[in-house]
């Protein structure tokens, strides 16, 4: 009867350590998903930019072109 109660704890703290590990897990994608966001929005930001200046930088060479 001991021996059957040894196992149900061992397995009871199994079960509890596999949910615990689940829920960190959870924690650790949702951050990735968090950086993978922040990634993408600057690299748009990037992107938008450097259109910026490619376009001001046509302006000048316009102006430069015209003297």
């Amino acid at each position: 009867m001991r021996f059957i109660g040894i196992i149900v704890v061992v397995l009871f703290i199994f079960i509890l350590m596999k949910f615990y590990m689940g829920m960190s897990l959870d924690g650790k994608d949702n951050e990735v998903i968090k950086q993978r966001e922040i990634y993408r929005e600057s690299q748009e930001k990037l992107k938008r930019a450097t259109k910026t200046l490619e376009l001001e930088y046509g302006k000048y060479e316009d102006i430069e072109g015209r003297e």
